[in-house]
């Protein structure tokens, strides 16, 4: 059984709402505006960056909403779900009544989610890290000495505690006054 469009669509938008927050909040970036993005890349590079799954969340909607008769699901799409634009003001601004609201949100959460899961940006854990391997396929060659480094030393730690024990064991306890110096 797969996961539900509207669910997968709502897990990232959840995840578009909090990377656009990071990059504006942190960086004083405006994610409307792609020409002012050029110098505010998320780091570091074996990560995919934020501002490209905000580009896919776009890109997704764009494309489900595509065909002539959803032109006014996109305006919607764009004003609320891409612009942040308020629930009381999008419907204002478009003229619609709350059932119409409802129907329509309905209608983009599922064309969308669906479009979402085919690009496989859900879940978005398996999103970062599947584009974390195609944008840095030499990461594990880099962690590979740092681990190899990190076994040595455990090695060398495990031999050192094994030669102290045996030499410990191998003191005759037997005499009085060693034992006395033991306690």
């Amino acid at each position: 059984m797969g996961v539900k469009a509207e669910l997968a669509f709502d897990v990232c938008w959840e995840v578009y709402r909090s990377s656009r927050e990071v990059l504006e909040a942190r960086r004083g970036l405006c994610t409307v505006k792609p020409e002012n993005a050029a110098k505010y890349l998320w780091r570091p590079n074996f990560r995919p960056r934020m501002n490209e799954f905000l580009a896919d969340f776009t890109l997704a909607g764009k494309a489900a909403l595509d065909a002539p008769e959803m032109a006014s699901r996109a305006v919607l799409f764009r004003l609320y779900y891409v612009g942040l634009m308020p629930y009381d003001q999008t419907r204002h601004f478009l003229g619609i009544s709350e059932m119409n609201w409802v129907q329509w949100t309905e209608e983009i959460r599922r064309r969308a989610g669906k479009e979402m899961l085919r690009r496989g940006m859900f879940p978005p854990r398996r999103y970062f890290r599947e584009l974390a391997a195609l944008t840095a396929p030499t990461y594990s060659d880099a962690i590979e000495p740092a681990r190899q480094r990190i076994a040595d030393k455990a090695r060398r730690i495990h031999t050192t505690s094994c030669v102290e024990s045996q030499a410990s064991s191998s003191i005759d306890t037997t005499s009085p006054s060693v034992a006395r110096n033991m306690k």
